[in-house]
Order: C-alpha cells, then sequence, then structure tokens
C-alpha cells in the first residue's frame, strides 16, 4: 500500500522545469544585460529604428525609444540602465523606471549608465571617446559622485583553480561572466564567421550552440548565434542575440535545472583566460 502510494503521489510530484530557448522575436534587437532570475532583459535596436527595449518573460517587449543605449537591467529588472541625449544632444547617463520612464543624470554628460541596482543607485562612465574617463555612480539621495578612472577597471571573480583553455581562434572576447566566473560569454570571429561562445572551467572555449545541445537546450531552425552578452549570478541562463530570418533577434537560453556550472576544485591548478571582460 505504502509502496502505491509513493508511486502516486511522484507522478503528481511537478516536474522539472525543462531546458528552454526563449526567442524575443524582437527583429532588430540585440540583448545585453539579463536580471538575475533570467525572467527579464534588456538591449538596444540595431539599425536605423534605434533605441532600446526591454523585456520580460510575463509581458512581452517594451521599446525605449528614447535610448541611445542599453547596458544594465537591475537584478530584479525593475530598473534599466543606459543612455540617451540631453537638450544639447549630447549622451548622457539615463535610468528607466518600471513605467519605462526615463530619467537623464544631469550634470554628468557626457557619460552613459553601465549598472543599476534594485535600491536606484547607478553606476557609469563619464567622459567623451578618446579622452580622459572616469567612473561614476548617482543616487537620488547623494547625487553624482565620481570614483576616479582606477574604478573602470572593476575584478571580475574567476576560478582562480583552473588552468586556462588554449586561446580561441579566432581570438575571443568575453563580455560576461557568472559570480565565481566560472562561466564567461562572448563571441569570436567577425563578420560572417562571428560566434558566439561559451568558456566553462570543466571544458574551456565551445561555441554557444554546441554548449546548449550538450546541456538539452535545441537552438530553432533559423538561427545563427552571433554574440552571448549576458549570463545571470548563477549561471542558469544565457542571453545574447544573433540572425533569424536574416535579421537581428534575441534571446535567452535556460539550462536544465540539473545543470551546475561551478568551480570543481579537483582540476588542476592554473588561471582563467587572459581576455578581459570588455567594461
Amino acid at each position: 500500500m505504502f509502496r502505491r502510494l509513493a508511486i502516486v503521489l511522484s507522478l503528481l510530484a511537478p516536474l522539472p522545469a525543462p531546458a528552454a530557448f526563449v526567442a524575443l522575436g524582437l527583429p532588430g534587437s540585440q540583448l545585453t544585460a539579463i536580471a538575475d532570475d533570467g525572467r527579464s532583459a534588456a538591449g538596444s535596436m540595431a539599425g536605423t529604428r534605434g533605441g532600446g527595449f526591454r523585456w520580460r518573460q510575463d509581458g512581452g517587449a517594451r521599446l525605449l525609444p528614447d535610448a541611445v543605449s542599453v547596458h544594465g537591467v537591475s537584478p530584479s529588472g525593475r530598473y534599466v540602465a543606459g543612455s540617451s541625449l540631453d537638450r544639447n544632444a549630447g549622451e548622457v547617463a539615463t535610468w528607466w523606471d518600471a513605467d519605462d520612464v526615463a530619467h537623464a543624470i544631469e550634470g554628468a554628460a557626457p557619460s552613459v549608465g553601465r549598472t543599476i541596482s534594485d535600491a536606484g543607485e547607478l553606476r557609469g562612465v563619464a567622459g567623451a571617446d578618446g579622452g580622459p574617463r572616469t567612473a561614476f555612480r548617482w543616487s537620488a539621495a547623494d547625487g553624482v559622485q565620481r570614483l576616479g578612472a582606477a574604478a573602470l577597471d572593476e575584478p571580475v571573480a574567476h576560478c582562480a583553480r583552473h588552468a586556462a583553455p588554449d586561446a580561441a581562434e579566432p581570438p575571443a572576447e568575453y563580455l560576461a561572466a557568472s559570480r565565481d566566473g566560472a562561466l564567461r560569454v562572448g563571441h569570436a570571429g567577425s563578420g560572417g564567421e562571428r560566434r558566439a561562445i561559451v568558456w566553462t572551467a570543466q571544458a574551456g572555449v565551445q561555441r554557444l550552440d554546441a554548449f546548449l545541445a550538450t546541456h538539452g537546450v535545441e537552438v530553432p531552425r533559423g538561427w545563427t548565434l552571433l554574440a552571448a552578452t549576458a549570463v545571470d549570478p548563477d549561471a542558469r541562463h544565457i542571453g545574447g542575440y544573433g540572425l533569424h530570418r536574416q535579421r537581428f533577434d534575441s534571446f535567452v537560453a535556460e539550462l536544465p535545472p540539473d545543470v551546475r556550472i561551478l568551480c570543481d576544485p579537483s582540476a588542476p591548478s592554473g588561471t582563467p583566460p587572459s581576455q578581459e571582460i570588455t567594461p
């Protein structure tokens, strides 16, 4: 009797969420940031359309037409960070609230917002390209605080015990990393040869499509994955963009619940990839 009851209960138990490849279905989009739960993301729109967007899995995509660039989303997905144009047509760090209202940071132009917390603290970079640049943070309570040039190079966690893989051919650019650095994402190649890649402590450099296939995530036919640009802190979701039907579009790939990308302490000691995370 107890055995039958156990079987019945096991059948009634919820099944684990399957691995999934979620296409945003927003032609022209290039995802740049993902929230901690992988259910929210943000990015920029390519081509003459311009602007930016934010996306929620339960609500779809919404355009941010006044955005010049979008670089960050808060951990919960509530806020978005990037830049817009001020009254003098200068690029200025900007954040968008939950209602998609833009808030430009006065007195910081030229500048770009890079990250934003759920408390509303924005961090970014001020200064024109080719000239002196400095990091800054902004909050409603304290205004703009300059952090200096040294703060531009924030340290990225890495699996310090792991041997570096052979350099990717062609050279790779890593754009984001998980909290412990066990998973790095980016792209390699240029032009028609450009492809999204990942680096893991266990397997080294791989094309993203091959990595996803290994873990049971099927990339739909007609997709070419060009760049992996975001990963959540726990390495559960990878975001990026590619070509679908010859147009840019964005995606979020969710790994199966039983997959854990971690630093394996049994691996030989060494150093992580030499390429730095692009600020």
